[in-house]
């Protein structure tokens, strides 16, 4: 199951960053998502964009409409717990170790490469 490892640290870095980051700035290759300035407001998303649980959307939203001034607050504490989040990820998670890299030769279909559709993307 090691061969899997690298893809599976891929996938999850990049579902969390496609929670507060905008599409096109969520990169395939692990180099590259280990340069992503995480943030970098310019990458992000709009507020109302951000991903919510569930249950918080509609009452956010509700929010939103009657204009409570707490609205902007709880963005501004996911998007910093988004962020917090990637920092970890991308710090401890061994995206760029060349052995788990290697192993995913063992199963060619799970190699990295920007080119091959295998690879899972947040679009």
């Amino acid at each position: 199951m090691a061969h899997l490892l690298h893809v599976e640290m891929l996938a999850v870095v990049r579902e969390l960053l496609g929670k507060f980051l905008k599409p096109d700035s969520i990169r395939l290759s692990a180099k590259e998502i280990l340069k992503t300035d995480v943030r970098c407001r310019d990458l992000h998303l709009m507020d109302k964009r951000l991903c919510v649980g569930q249950y918080c959307y509609s009452m956010i939203s509700k929010a939103q409409s009657e204009k409570k001034v707490w609205v902007s607050t709880v963005y501004n504490s996911l998007r910093e717990e988004y962020m917090k989040a990637a920092e970890f990820l991308l710090k401890n998670l061994r995206l760029n170790n060349s052995t788990i890299t290697s192993l995913s030769a063992l199963s060619p279909s799970l190699m990295q490469d920007d080119c091959l559709h295998s690879v899972y993307y947040l679009g």
